[in-house]
């Protein structure tokens, strides 16, 4: 009897999964029934982006105008602070507006480099490229 039994659940269950496993929804099928939100989240960035030396690495916020705010955050206290002081970035975006004759509020990009043994940026705007020393007091467009 008892043999019966557990044989007749045993079967019961294979039963139910074989049948859970044919109403399962693949290919196409599981697709469309996937939704167009919440299954895979395309926002926000993915990895860490380090800066040169010690400079920790940087982090962005966007500003009221909807420029870009870019901070170093040093990783052992993850204290932040901005990469570019106020006269560097109002040098910049004084420049960027001169050479390009454009009404920038704010920093005009989005991203940039380090580059010249890190006394200057590179950076792109609407496929145009620009170089600004940082060293040179206030920052100067280079092209």
């Amino acid at each position: 009897m008892k043999t019966f039994f557990r044989s007749t659940g045993i079967t019961a269950l294979l039963l139910m999964v074989s049948v859970s496993a044919m109403a399962q929804l693949k290919g196409l099928e599981l697709y469309e029934a996937m939704g167009d939100r919440g299954f895979i989240q395309y926002e926000g960035e993915f990895g860490v982006n380090w800066l040169p030396g010690d400079m920790g690495y940087m982090e962005t916020a966007k500003a009221a105008d909807g420029s870009t705010i870019f901070y170093k955050v040093n990783p052992a206290d993850e204290k932040k602070t901005p990469i570019f002081d106020e006269q560097t970035s109002t040098a910049i975006t004084t420049q960027f507006n001169e050479v390009t004759n454009a009404s920038a509020t704010g920093l005009p990009f989005t991203s940039f480099e380090f580059v010249m043994d890190n006394e200057a940026i590179f950076f792109t705007v609407e496929g145009n490229d620009y170089l600004f020393d940082l060293k040179k007091k206030p920052a100067y467009c280079v092209i």
